[in-house]
């Protein structure tokens, strides 16, 4: 197990390298959050509604993964049980910051989808899922 730095600055290294092969959006289901919450309507990172659901989202470029991630940890108290990195941009997904997502919004996003991220351990760690083609290295204890 990481310390939780150590997690973050390698999710941040994948989330870089997932750019060179067409990552675009990272997608964060916040199972904690309603549309109503007050935390929510003041936040700064984007958000948009399924049904009374909320899932945030960050922009993907080459360099930007530490961002990300700290947009990632600011979700759902700090703990997203879900994220998805995928290929079409926010704005190809349909996502508009405080509405409800597009009916064809799932679909979007499992046909773009590049790697699935859990934080398990109280975010300490990450579990990664790709296509099995998506990671352009090895992931190692090493």
């Amino acid at each position: 197990m990481a310390r939780t730095k150590e997690a973050d600055e390698w999710l941040a290294q994948t989330l870089d390298e997932l750019t060179v092969i067409g990552a675009s959006c990272l997608v964060v289901e916040d199972d904690l959050s309603r549309p109503t919450d007050p935390a929510l309507i003041r936040s700064e990172i984007p958000s948009a509604f399924i049904g009374d659901r909320v899932v945030s989202w960050s922009d993907l470029s080459p360099g930007n993964g530490e961002a990300s991630v700290k947009a990632v940890m600011a979700v759902g108290s700090g703990y997203p049980r879900n994220a998805f990195v995928v290929s079409q941009s926010a704005a190809n997904l349909g996502l508009d910051d405080r509405q409800q997502v597009p009916e064809d919004f799932p679909s979007k996003v499992a046909e773009s989808l590049l790697a699935v991220i859990v934080a398990i351990f109280d975010a300490e760690s990450y579990l990664i899922w790709d296509r099995g083609d998506s990671l352009p290295f090895a992931i190692s204890d090493d």
